[in-house]
């Protein structure tokens, strides 16, 4: 039934009409950080190792662009000396559906924000003047303000508040699309357009215990494994910078083996990256492709099905958020 879900899922966000929300700054798009790429842990700031829970995009290296609503909701809240995000914004759209649980109602952070609220409509104003008021009060202290459904409505492209670097970041966008419980994280490509970039899928190489294999294009090589071997590919999707793939499919023989899709992941996923990636940095991804985890990221592992006995025809298959994917084969076999 898993498996059944994640393929009408994938075939679902091919589509270009899923895209419900408008951009929410007035630039072309340019993605920087794509959802569920590794984040490394970091002592400073008392987080550890987690997968990213949005999208990044550029904002031309500039602050103070406009952060313009998607669509007619309300502030949920607003967020100030978060040690990853800054300032932001949470907008709830109780009007939008969840493609993951078909339940209405999203809700979408936007991080690093140099100022919420804006002088162009009431709502603008009067949480501009909470936010002015809460940075007085708490100079320093993370403080989340929540709201009543009632007390900050928006429209569809109202400014609601200036992009920014806080949070200690170069300048950017960070967005996220949540459940209304805040437990579940959605991939934002389902409900924005990200546009048609040229990218390029790169498989570079792949891991079995601790030797080595490049995956050049047209070079087919025997990896020998035993039932311990851990097996993993390094990949990523480029732009102007690294990001992440949005789905990785291992085939053996015909059979789909293994799967990884960066369509959602729940509250308590998000700091499992060792279920996903191994000796991983922020621009180097290696994905695992070889364990005893099923969940909403490895959302096939059929390995208890694989006979290795002889050697059998592999092939790793990887894909973007845009469409665009590339395939390299190898050969596996069973060392005994």
């Amino acid at each position: 039934m898993r498996s059944l879900l994640a393929i009408f899922l994938i075939l679902f966000f091919s589509a270009s009409a899923i895209a419900q929300l408008a951009f929410p700054i007035p630039r072309a798009v340019d993605v920087t950080g794509y959802f569920g790429e590794f984040r490394g842990t970091s002592r400073e700031l008392s987080y550890s190792g987690h997968f990213h829970t949005g999208i990044d995009v550029s904002t031309g290296g500039r602050i103070g662009v406009e952060l313009i609503a998607p669509e007619q909701g309300y502030i949920s809240s607003i967020i100030i000396n978060h040690p990853l995000y800054g300032v932001a914004l949470v907008l709830a759209l109780p009007d939008i559906e969840n493609i993951i649980t078909n339940e209405k109602g999203v809700k979408l952070l936007f991080a690093h924000l140099d100022s919420v609220g804006d002088f162009s409509t009431q709502t603008g104003r009067r949480v501009g003047d909470i936010y002015r008021s809460l940075l007085q009060a708490f100079p320093q202290e993370y403080v989340e303000a929540e709201f009543d459904p009632r007390e900050f409505p928006v429209s569809r492209g109202d400014i609601i508040g200036r992009t920014g670097d806080t949070g200690d970041v170069p300048p950017h966008l960070h967005m996220e699309v949540r459940d209304m419980g805040s437990e579940l994280y959605i991939n934002p490509g389902y409900y924005f357009d990200l546009g048609n970039p040229e990218s390029e899928v790169q498989i570079l190489e792949i891991r079995a215990g601790g030797r080595a294999y490049r995956l050049d294009a047209g070079a087919n090589p025997l990896i020998e494994v035993t039932e311990g071997t851990s097996l993993s590919v390094r990949t990523h999707v480029r732009l102007r910078h690294n990001v992440s793939p949005r789905r990785i499919d291992l085939f053996i023989g015909d059979l789909l083996v293994y799967q990884i899709d960066f369509s959602h992941f729940t509250e308590d996923e998000r700091y499992m990256v060792d279920n996903v990636y191994v000796n991983s940095t922020e621009t180097i991804y290696w994905f695992l492709l070889k364990t005893q985890n099923e969940d909403n990221i490895i959302t096939v592992n059929r390995w208890d099905s694989v006979d290795l006995s002889e050697v059998q025809q592999a092939r790793i298959v990887v894909r973007d958020h845009w469409g665009n994917s590339t395939e390299r084969t190898f050969r596996i076999l069973l060392q005994r």
